[in-house]
């Protein structure tokens, strides 16, 4: 047995966290002032490796102090910023902001209702992360492949260099709302989503609509 209380791993599980996301959740849930390693590392899915790395990027960035303090051996830290969503940081502890526009675009396709590529690229940026209309076009095709969206009307050809005069506007299948996290556009052109932990359309694979 691991002795790590299966109470809490289920509920993690339940959840879908993992890795940072599932360190990051017990962190916030902690009740004690201070937590060691050893504190977080029974209540997660994760190896004691992975928590001490995460926190080491937690510490540099600011989230967490460590204290001058110890339990015997073990190094006491304390949690000083607070935020919802487990921290993106580098091993430097600089924040990360890969996946922010993906993230973006999937957020805006759940809350948009019909939309076009264009639509998507302009309701989806920020001024911190601009996202162009080539962008937004491909993540649109690729969830379209995985049977995500519903083209409600074709595209005309026309305009400049054959692109269309007209775009496509797509919605959202609300049987296809997985979840929080967006699919993802793998390099083999496939689309894997992390909310059912599984690649969802591969080139060649026949998807129900």
């Amino acid at each position: 047995m691991s002795g790590r209380p299966i109470t809490t791993m289920l509920s993690l599980k339940k959840k879908g966290l993992r890795g940072h996301e599932a360190i990051w959740e017990h962190i916030l849930n902690n009740k004690s002032d201070a937590f060691t390693i050893r504190d977080i590392d029974q209540h997660t899915n994760g190896k004691t490796d992975s928590v001490r790395d995460y926190l080491k990027r937690l510490v540099k960035a600011g989230y967490v102090v460590e204290l001058d303090e110890k339990v015997g051996k073990a190094k006491l830290y304390r949690l000083i910023k607070r935020q919802k969503k487990a921290p993106r940081l580098s091993r430097d502890g600089v924040e990360s902001t890969q996946g922010t526009a993906r993230s973006n675009l999937w957020r805006t396709i759940k809350m948009i209702g019909a939309f076009t590529a264009r639509d998507l690229a302009i309701s989806a940026s920020t001024k911190s992360f601009p996202i162009t209309e080539n962008y937004a076009a491909d993540y649109v095709h690729f969830l379209s492949k995985a049977g995500y969206l519903k083209k409600l009307k074709g595209s005309k050809a026309g305009g400049n260099k054959g692109r269309s005069a007209k775009q496509a506007v797509y919605r959202l299948i609300p049987s296809k709302n997985t979840g929080p996290k967006a699919p993802m556009i793998q390099r083999i052109k496939s689309v894997y989503d992390p909310n059912l932990e599984r690649v969802v359309w591969m080139k060649g694979m026949e998807v129900r609509k």
